[in-house]
Formats: structure tokens, sequence, C-alpha cells
């Protein structure tokens, strides 16, 4: 059962995705799939919003020969 969602949601949902361990964007779409129905185009700018407003941080670590975008939650998006 899905649930109708507005980007607030979303992002309260992604910081609580990424303040149980950091992942990267198509593990937490799929995550937030089980909740909501949203495509992985509406979810990436989500995320670039909140690193630019400084609630994530990102870094890039190699998985299986290619870097993948690690999402990681900071001091200010755990408040």
């Amino acid at each position: 059962m899905y649930f109708p969602t507005s980007a607030t949601v979303i992002e309260f949902l992604i910081l609580a995705i990424v303040d149980q361990d950091d992942s990267y964007g198509y593990a937490i779409s799929q995550t937030i799939k089980q909740i909501a129905n949203i495509k992985e185009s509406t979810l990436y700018p989500i995320l670039k919003k909140l690193e630019k407003a400084g609630y994530l941080t990102t870094y890039q670590q190699a998985y299986q020969g290619r870097k993948r975008k690690y999402y990681a939650i900071t001091a200010a998006g755990k408040e």
C-alpha cells in the first residue's frame, strides 16, 4: 500500500534512512519505494537539496570497479 507523500515527508524519510547508515541513491530509493510511490528522478533533486542545505554530506567509494556516491547525515541533519 502506498501513501501520498510530499517532498517534505520524503526529506524526513531520507534523513531517517541515512541516519541509520550511510547509503547511496539507489538503495535509498528502494527503501522509500516500500512506503511511497516516487521515482528516482524525484529523489535525486531532493538529495541535492538536502546536501546544499547542509543536512547531508557525500563521499565516493569504489564498488565493483566503479565509484558510488554515498550520502551521510550531518549534525545539522540530525537536529
